[in-house]
């Protein structure tokens, strides 16, 4: 995922595991789960697209026909416990009692758990996403993710 100036998308759904760019995003807002940015004080972060912050950063979000209001939330989940889990139940665990419309400072190695919303075209899905690579700061910047979500 690339951040506001990068070349990569920086759109993210999990119904798929499609990236996609700004324009694909508004035509497909339903599909959004969350948006990559580095911000300059939150860093690397990955946020709902109905995330306040966000949306100041991407202005075109503010258009697009569904917001999607997915929680994401840190986890205390090891790089090497993610790459284990194999079914929903770790999955289900981690990603219960969301609250967050973001994950700020994001590291290499760092494990989030999310919920997609009920306005997902992967309506309600619970799922967990580590952090591989965090490449550049600022508008050029990209994230590299391994997401895992409940079937």
């Amino acid at each position: 995922l690339g951040s506001y100036d990068a070349t990569e998308g920086s759109s993210f759904a999990s119904v798929d595991g499609s990236v996609m760019t700004s324009a694909q995003a508004s035509a497909n807002s339903d599909a959004v789960d969350f948006v990559y940015y580095y911000g300059a004080s939150t860093s690397a972060t990955l946020a709902a697209p109905s995330n306040a912050a966000v949306q100041t950063v991407y202005t075109g979000i503010s258009g697009w026909a569904v917001k999607n209001a997915t929680l994401l939330g840190t986890t205390t989940m090891t790089a090497t416990a993610f790459d284990a889990v194999d079914d929903d139940t770790e999955i289900v665990i981690a990603a219960t009692g969301l609250t967050a419309s973001n994950a700020t400072t994001l590291e290499v190695g760092d494990v989030i758990a999310f919920e997609t919303a009920a306005t997902s075209e992967n309506a309600s899905k619970k799922g967990l996403l580590k952090v591989v690579a965090v490449t550049g700061t600022g508008g050029t910047g990209t994230i590299t993710i391994a997401v895992k979500v409940q079937q």
